[in-house]
């Protein structure tokens, strides 16, 4: 059998050859997987990769300018938490760290001298991958029910508004409310 693994992290290749040499295949991985895979478990680059995607998800690493180098895409950005701010380099389970600075300018600063005319600002379009497992997220997390719609328009008695005049400016009542009615025993006694 042959098997050719694309897309996809070469770390998994050594699980997959793991596994069918468990079951008695014979497994070849060629030199240049081979290498990958040695670099990314001698280096730490996979677990590296996912925590700064999910610093950078989750708004603790902000991205303030990335670089197109050729090959790939390289950012600056500084950690909220910390103030440290890093160069990185790579997309995806190939990103990684390359520097620290001990302050933003110093970073942006070496990030320009490095890059040039190809900085950018803010972080880099989202890769395919990123994409990809966003929208496997968010699929994941949508509701399975489509809520329901609001019985009819909102009306809110003229005191309220006077109160709530965020109510007022958003005109949270399609319609104006109705006033109220004349009271029968208020009329009769001014009748009289």
């Amino acid at each position: 059998m042959l098997a050719r693994i694309d897309r996809q992290e070469p770390s998994v290749a050594r699980q997959v050859a793991q596994f069918y040499t468990a079951l008695g295949a014979t497994v070849v991985i060629t030199p240049r997987l081979q290498e990958l895979i040695d670099n990314i478990e001698t280096r730490g680059m996979s677990p590296q990769a996912q925590r700064l995607y999910e610093d950078i998800r989750d708004g603790d690493l902000v991205i303030h300018a990335h670089a197109h180098n050729g090959s790939t895409t390289a950012a600056v950005g500084t950690y909220l938490s910390t103030g440290t701010s890093i160069h990185l380099h790579g997309e995806d389970h190939l990103r990684q760290q390359t520097e620290d600075f001990s302050s933003t300018g110093r970073a942006l600063r070496a990030f320009e001298d490095t890059y040039g005319d190809r900085v950018r600002p803010g972080p880099a379009p989202a890769t395919e991958a990123e994409r990809q497992a966003e929208d496997a997220v968010t699929s994941l997390s949508a509701p399975t029910t489509t809520p329901a719609e609001p019985a009819g328009p909102q009306h809110l008695p003229a005191y309220a508004l006077a109160h709530d005049t965020r109510a007022h400016r958003n005109h949270l009542s399609p319609t104006p409310p109705t006033p109220p009615a004349p009271r029968a025993d208020l009329t009769d006694r001014r009748t009289r």
